[in-house]
């Protein structure tokens, strides 16, 4: 028999995400990945949690303001230099990276996987937490926090990377090529996904 944990506790609410901007890139070579997330985040107390697990932070600041910050059990611990008022939208700039996992378990299905393809599986079923994308993108990984999403990932050639909503740009550099998907529409994070492997693109008139 297969055993399916459930969440353990409820995860803190205190803020409420907007939107999420990211460009990432893949080293497929290396499994590895690194990026900056731009998150416009409203509700927020001086201190406040996102949802970060086996990567690392290298930077997080409030526009162009430096943030203290700390990691620990998948969370990322951010402090605000003032307390914002109840109303207030701030934007919060991460630069992160590393080797994205997949959830732990004898039969992973959730999480990062790296190979043909190198895909995110945004819902687990072992892992103490149901929402995967704290395994690729810091996020307030909850169902109930809903946002839109402008993702860019770049990859090697000749690779494609598919992703959630559209398909509105592809920028090609050097042996690299950069995909980039917007979902327009307010969506949980476990929604968000990618895919990255030698796709065929077929277009429509």
């Amino acid at each position: 028999l297969t055993t399916v944990l459930a969440p353990v506790a409820r995860t803190q609410t205190d803020i409420d995400v907007l939107h999420y901007r990211a460009a990432i890139a893949f080293d497929l070579a290396n499994a590895r990945l690194n990026g900056v997330a731009t998150l416009r985040v409203t509700d927020a107390k001086q201190d406040f949690d996102l949802h970060l697990r086996d990567l690392t932070a290298t930077s997080v600041a409030v526009g162009t303001q430096p943030l203290t910050y700390t990691q620990s059990d998948g969370l990322l611990h951010l402090r605000l230099n003032g307390a914002p008022a109840a109303s207030d939208t701030i934007t919060v700039v991460i630069a992160y990276g590393g080797h994205a996992t997949s959830e732990a378990g004898p039969s992973s299905w959730g999480g990062c996987f790296w190979g043909n393809p190198t895909f995110a599986m945004g819902v687990g079923f072992y892992a103490p937490y149901v929402s995967m994308t704290r395994h690729w993108l810091p996020s307030n990984d909850i169902p109930s926090d809903k946002a839109t999403f402008d993702l860019t990932f770049t990859v090697p050639d000749p690779y494609v990377a598919a992703g959630s909503g559209l398909l509105q740009e592809v920028r090609h550099d050097t042996g690299w090529t950069s995909y980039r998907w917007v979902e327009a529409h307010p969506s949980a994070t476990y929604c968000i996904m990618y895919a990255i492997d030698r796709y065929a693109r077929i277009t429509a008139d």
